[in-house]
């Protein structure tokens, strides 16, 4: 669970690692599952565009 433990010291480390920041971090988390979602759709609707009409139902 998030809500416990040292989430900050957890992020800066975190964001040392990866250069870019404690703030970076946190929006990384929320963007990340964002641009997913975004990208499973895009695919998602391409597919079923491609099937034909009788099985599309």
């Amino acid at each position: 669970m998030s809500l416990r433990g040292p989430v900050a010291r957890v992020s800066e480390v975190l964001g040392g690692i990866i250069s870019v920041g404690t703030l970076g971090i946190f929006a990384v988390t929320l963007l990340f599952p964002a641009l997913l979602a975004g990208s499973a759709s895009v695919v998602t609707s391409a597919l079923f565009r491609r099937l034909p009409a009788d099985l599309s139902r």
